[in-house]
């Protein structure tokens, strides 16, 4: 397995974790919200010197947002690589590492009619494409 296709299994065993963590992020984004007027409550300083703890939240509600948009970017770049994939990729990847519980080699064999290897094979052409669309690499088949 090459480096590329080591760090595309990494990025899609970590995808359903980054969708999980995505939604809980966003859920306190939302908690986080001033309910009058849907703007961030940031109200700096008491003019005494003390610190402000809604500063303090305005702070942390950016730094959660950050993650946020880190966590979609990487959520819609597996997405936009899983649609160049053929179908027969596309259900072995969803299979294996979108699924729970994963799917056995298998089992998807099974399900798709061909050999182990055939599995496999399409494992690694999908990993392939994939890194073209997640890292730049390689132009796919």
């Amino acid at each position: 397995m090459t480096r590329d296709q080591k760090a595309v299994k990494e990025v899609l065993l970590n995808y359903n974790l980054a969708k999980a963590r995505l939604s809980v992020l966003n859920r306190l984004i939302t908690e986080a919200r001033d309910v009058r007027g849907g703007h961030d409550v940031i109200q700096i300083g008491d003019g005494g010197g003390h610190a402000d703890p809604t500063a303090d939240k305005a702070a942390r509600v950016e730094e959660l947002r950050r993650e946020a948009e880190d966590l979609q970017r990487l959520v819609r770049a597996v997405e936009l690589a899983l649609e160049i994939l053929s179908p027969e990729e596309r259900r072995v990847i969803e299979g294996r590492f979108l699924s729970s519980p994963p799917a056995r080699i298998e089992d998807l064999a099974d399900r798709l009619f061909c050999s182990r290897n055939k599995i496999y094979r399409l494992q690694d052409s999908a990993f392939e494409r994939m890194a073209y669309v997640l890292f730049g690499r390689q132009k796919p088949r």
